[in-house]
């Protein structure tokens, strides 16, 4: 019987297992050979021993999920081609993949693919090879490509010391190139990691110390030494690594020694300090002192104050009291209206004496609740009800510099008392609005409005006769350097900032 592929013929064949038999034969291989499906249809001997598989037990069997690792099943369909038209076999394919045995024992090969077409049927042909020295040679060249990227020394080493690699900067540091260090011990290279036993129960290792380099140079390194296992937790090498780091010891040193300096400094500084802060002590005693005398000093001028305050509120509100005597005593109708505008004016400054003597800081006012007890006593002053004109308020500045705040409450007391006199004749029912805010750019915005009959629509504060409205315009304009902006459509409404 013969067969002649490169003709593309094949002569007396009796079945396909017949040429399976004879390609096994002339080779020493292991043999598989697949169905269209993958799955095993010839197995020879040489695949048993490869294997562990038994004819009867392989056969029929897919050949990925029985052999081959899950991870190179892609490897192996995508290298499957169909014989070109006419011919019966394919280009022979070689790829690398790793195969499991029925012991579980992982084998790297190499095989030799190709696809076979024997009477009308596909029959997939595989070669196997160990491969895995190829493979360590691979893993060893990728370390080697690995370890010319660190910049510190490292070497790997088998279990008795033997250097197996080594990178350029293991090389430079023991003065020589890489091929001087392959199969020397590393306590030649590195002399320092003589007392290390690498069979001493595979303990790692990490340490400084000072090492006599080969080149004769000597060097601070850091040693860190790691036992690298194999799948079966079998120790197969040991990884080194050498850093220099003489420049960072005799940094170490250098601060060693410079802070010796500053201790003595320290210490020199610390009697300095003593001394002085024995000074600070006694300053700060004669302080406290002082603040105990100036805090005694200000809590008797603040009794002072308040009594000022005090004082000054009796006498308004007893030039209140001759006044509103006075103008009892008074029948000219226009006279008794200036003492009773009188009497209001400085009962609104006499209220401000006595906020400020009620409260705990005199150095400003609570605007808000002086704003309520003014709008009271007006509303009383005039003999009106609440339910004919009332007085609302929206005040968000609670609190004001005594300077402001006199000001403000005489314009206020001005500008209700007018509405009370003028904008709600024959005591209709009206409404007075105060809104008092503070805006973003740190301006005051005071508002007064009313609802009732309204001011003339030319009224000029800087001609005005009535002293009420010059009063307005000199509290606003001239003493706090603020504008005033009128409208009298349907009332009267001024609006000041200040």
């Amino acid at each position: 019987m013969s067969i002649t592929l490169q003709n593309k013929t094949l002569d007396f064949v009796q079945s396909p297992e017949d040429i399976f038999n004879l390609m096994s034969a002339a080779v020493n291989d292991a043999l598989a050979v697949l169905d269209i499906g993958n799955n095993i249809v010839f197995w020879n001997d040489h695949s048993e021993k490869y294997f562990k598989y038994k004819h009867e037990d392989i056969l029929g069997k897919n050949f990925l999920k029985s052999i081959i690792s899950e991870k190179y099943h892609q490897t192996v369909l995508k290298n499957i081609d169909r014989p070109e038209p006419g011919a019966y076999i394919s280009e022979a394919k070689t790829i690398y993949v790793e195969a499991i045995a029925k012991d579980h024992a992982k084998i790297y090969c190499k095989i030799s693919l190709s696809v076979m077409k024997i009477k009308e049927q596909l029959f997939t042909i595989l070669y196997f090879r160990d491969a895995t020295d190829y493979k360590l040679k691979q893993n060893l060249l990728t370390l080697k490509k690995s370890l010319e990227f660190v910049k510190i020394g490292v070497c790997v080493t088998d279990m008795e010391g033997a250097i197996v690699t080594a990178n350029s900067a293991l090389a430079r540091m023991h003065g020589s190139d890489i091929s001087a260090l392959i199969e020397k011990n590393v306590t030649d290279v590195l002399p320092c990691m003589s007392h290390i036993k690498s069979m001493d129960g595979f303990k790692n290792y990490s340490a400084e110390r000072l090492c006599n380099m080969a080149s004769g140079k000597d060097m601070y390194v850091k040693l860190e030494s790691e036992i690298v296992l194999d799948d079966d937790l079998r120790p197969i090498a040991i990884v080194i690594t050498c850093e220099d780091i003489t420049e960072s010891k005799n940094m170490q040193l250098q601060i060693c020694q410079y802070n010796e300096h500053l201790e003595s400094l320290v210490k020199e500084r610390t009697n300095t300090l003593s001394e002085t802060n024995k000074q600070l002590r006694d300053e700060i005693v004669k302080r406290t002192e002082m603040e105990h005398q100036i805090r005694g000093n200000v809590k008797d001028l603040n009794m002072l104050l308040k009594e000022v305050h005090h004082r000054v509120k009796n006498n308004l509100q007893i030039i209140v009291s001759l006044l509103s005597l006075q103008s009892a005593t008074i029948s000219d109708p226009k006279l008794h209206d200036i003492f009773k505008d009188s009497e209001s004016r400085i009962r609104a400054m006499a209220l401000i004496h006595e906020k400020l003597y009620e409260s705990t800081d005199m150095s400003t006012l609570d605007f808000g609740e002086y704003l309520s007890s003014l709008a009271s006593e007006l509303l009383n002053s005039y003999n009106l009800k609440h339910g004919n004109v009332e007085l609302k308020t929206d005040i968000s500045v609670h609190t004001l510099d005594i300077d402001v705040a006199i000001p403000c409450g005489l314009v206020i007391n001005e500008f209700v008392t007018n509405s009370l006199k003028y904008a709600f004749p024959g005591n209709s029912k009206g409404q007075i609005m105060v809104t008092f805010h503070r805006a973003e750019d740190g301006k005051l915005h005071l508002t007064l409005s009313d609802n009732g009959v309204g001011m003339s629509k030319d009224t000029d504060l800087k001609k005005a006769k009535s002293l009420g409205l010059q009063l307005i315009h000199d509290l606003i304009v001239r003493k706090l350097k603020g504008t005033i902006d009128i409208s009298t459509d349907g009332g009267t409404e001024f609006k000041i900032i200040i």
